[in-house]
């Protein structure tokens, strides 16, 4: 590594309490020296704040900095990012949710590959764990294979089309970044990365993958995005209109397509008209084209679909 510059491990918590403790106990562990703590709590209504102020309290010497910041009432994951990102310091920031955990050698990891890429952005594999911290999934993201070896300007055309999420938990980027978009969009409650990355790719942003796993991703009932599924949708739907189709060109079919089957999934999913959304995907050639995308191994059929479609 050439240098060891200051990196801002940021929590984002709201009623965390059964697993900030092993979130926290991942960021004491990793290999990577200079790192600097922030808990950023979205006005817990249990005892989130009281168990991560006596962790800090007792493994302060841990970090080259810690703190902690409580909202007086929840504002949502936007917000809690940003309130995050002003508290810190550091010229790299990694953001992780208060029930994921970082692999030992993730932000020791991430460095390497900014560093030795000249790169802004770096997202990893994943892998995916339940409640008792078992690994139940993995990586389960296509653009390792193909978004990533695209221009910048595919990027965004690809990502406009298909907002395939590129393993969010994972994302590690620069300071300056951030703040070249503005930082997150704290109109929304829910949908912050969705946002960030496509202004990301507006500012030409280089992006690089790691592949292997550095974070494990919990999924569990209680997570914030189980219990706001409606609000996701309502923010999917205003941000398909507002940050990804108006770079879309309008009379291509391929985009025409894709905006359909965008529109229809949104539309019919939470309701009892799923089997028309089926009906409506069996007919619909970008559904199948999405099928191809998916598959990672590069046979001369696969990469025929790719080329024709992509």
């Amino acid at each position: 590594m050439k240098n060891t510059p200051l990196v801002s491990v940021i929590v984002i918590s709201y009623n965390s309490s059964k697993y900030i403790i092993h979130t926290l106990e991942s960021i004491r562990r990793q290999t990577y020296g200079n790192i600097e703590l922030i808990i950023s709590d979205d006005g817990s209504k249990d005892d989130t704040v009281e168990v991560a102020a006596r962790w800090l309290e007792d493994n302060k010497g841990a970090f080259t900095a810690t703190r902690l910041v409580v909202a007086e009432k929840n504002g949502g994951l936007p917000a809690n990012c940003q309130r995050g990102f002003n508290a810190s310091t550091g010229d790299y920031i990694k953001l992780i949710a208060a029930d994921d955990i970082l692999m030992p050698r993730c932000i020791e990891s991430f460095m390497n590959t900014l560093q030795a890429n000249n790169a802004d952005f770096a997202y990893s594999a994943v892998e995916i764990i339940d409640e008792h911290n078992k690994v139940v999934g993995g990586d389960t993201s296509f653009y390792p294979s193909f978004f990533g070896t695209l221009t910048t300007k595919r990027k965004k055309e690809v990502f406009a089309r298909y907002a395939e999420f590129l393993n969010t938990p994972t994302w590690f980027y620069t300071r300056a970044l951030i703040e070249k978009v503005g930082g997150y969009e704290t109109s929304y409650r829910i949908l912050e990365d969705h946002i960030l990355l496509m202004r990301v790719l507006q500012l030409d942003a280089k992006l690089v993958y790691v592949d292997q796993p550095l974070v494990q991703y919990r999924v569990h009932s209680h997570s914030s995005i189980a219990a706001h599924n409606k609000i996701l949708l309502q923010e999917l739907k205003r941000s398909r209109h507002e940050e990804r189709w108006v770079h879309l060109n309008k009379w291509s079919i391929k985009n025409l397509l894709f905006m359909a089957d965008d529109y229809l999934h949104y539309l019919f999913a939470p309701s009892k008209f799923r089997k028309f959304l089926y009906l409506t995907r069996t007919i619909n050639p970008a559904f199948w084209m999405k099928l191809f995308i998916k598959n990672k191994a590069n046979t001369p059929g696969v990469l025929k679909i790719k080329k024709m479609f992509g």
